[in-house]
């Protein structure tokens, strides 16, 4: 969609802005909605990878990516270790 393409192209312009680490994950499993009882996969790919910084496909469903498993999850540690480094220089 048009207003998709304009919040990339904004998003883009603030990271020539600003010096911020992207860190993006995808999906590759289908979720199981229960209530349909049909495997669907929210976010494709294409459609997650925002084309700068590091990109991710992760063996896992929509609820996964959205919640790790646990602390010892590539996804959680990624992430913490994203927010650690930002937190850790700006003080």
């Amino acid at each position: 969609s048009s207003k998709l393409l304009k919040l990339h192209e904004e998003f883009l312009k603030m990271l020539r802005q600003y010096d911020i680490e992207i860190v993006s994950f995808s999906e590759t499993k289908p979720t199981l909605v229960t209530a349909l009882k049909l495997p669907l996969q929210f976010v494709t790919p294409e459609s997650a990878d925002p084309g700068v910084g590091e990109f991710y496909e992760i063996p896992q469903d929509h609820l996964y990516i959205c919640k790790p498993a646990n602390r010892h999850s590539f996804l959680y540690r990624k992430v913490l270790n994203v927010l650690q480094k930002y937190i850790f220089s700006a003080s």
